[in-house]
């Protein structure tokens, strides 16, 4: 199916360190899809998550090039559950230091 309607946003990484970004549905009951696109045109995610039994999406993505990363997040729910409706939620990002992990 289509989906539902997503909301995106710009990521900009700095160089070597980890962002840990989390989608958290405002009502748990709801299911968060988190998709990672490297540009705006991008036909296919670089990467994705889907909320499990909290409803929360978590990814860690990494930046291991010699200058800052930027990436697009594009957050919504999985395809086919309600149709045309926007998730309300919650998205936040921590970058942390190369070494100590992501999770």
């Amino acid at each position: 199916g289509t989906g539902a309607r997503n909301l995106y946003y710009h990521l900009t990484i700095p160089q070597g360190p980890y962002a840990r970004v989390e989608a958290a549905p405002v009502d748990p009951s709801k299911t968060a899809l988190l998709r990672v696109l490297t540009h705006c045109t991008a036909r296919e995610a670089e990467s994705g998550a889907r909320g499990l039994q909290d409803g929360r999406a978590s990814l860690c993505l990494r930046n291991d090039k010699a200058s800052d990363r930027e990436v697009i997040l594009a957050v919504g729910t999985y395809s086919g559950e309600e149709y045309d409706l926007t998730l309300v939620f919650d998205l936040s990002v921590e970058i942390t230091p190369l070494g100590s992990g992501c999770l």
